[in-house]
C-alpha cells in the first residue's frame, strides 16, 4: 500500500496542519489533508474518497510530497513563489 514516508518530526506535522487549515489557496489546503490523511494510515482510496478526488490525483500529490516536501504541494505553473524564509525551514527541518 502506498502512503507517504513517516513523517516524525512534529514541526512537518505543524506545517501540513497549518497548510491544511490555513493555506492560501483550496488545492494547497486539500493536498496537505491527503497527505495528513496518508501519514495517519488512511489508504489512497479512502483518501480520494473523503476528498472527492481520482486515485491517480492523489497518488501525485503524494508523489510530489515525497519527492519535494511541501513545494510539492503548491501549483508550479501557477506562478506561486514562495518566500525564501518558508523554503529555508523547510530545507533545515529535511537536513535534520
Amino acid at each position: 500500500m502506498k502512503s507517504v514516508t513517516a513523517i516524525t518530526d512534529p514541526a512537518i506535522i505543524t506545517t501540513l496542519q497549518q497548510a491544511w487549515r490555513l493555506g492560501p489557496t483550496p488545492y494547497l489546503r486539500e493536498r496537505a489533508h491527503a497527505v495528513l490523511l496518508s501519514h495517519r494510515g488512511y489508504s489512497l482510496d479512502q483518501i480520494a474518497d473523503i476528498l472527492g478526488a481520482q486515485y491517480q490525483t492523489v497518488s501525485n500529490w503524494i508523489d510530489q510530497w515525497e519527492d519535494y516536501g511541501i513545494t510539492g504541494l503548491y501549483k508550479h505553473h501557477g506562478g506561486v513563489i514562495l518566500p525564501s524564509s518558508v523554503l529555508k525551514r523547510w530545507n533545515d527541518s529535511r537536513s535534520l
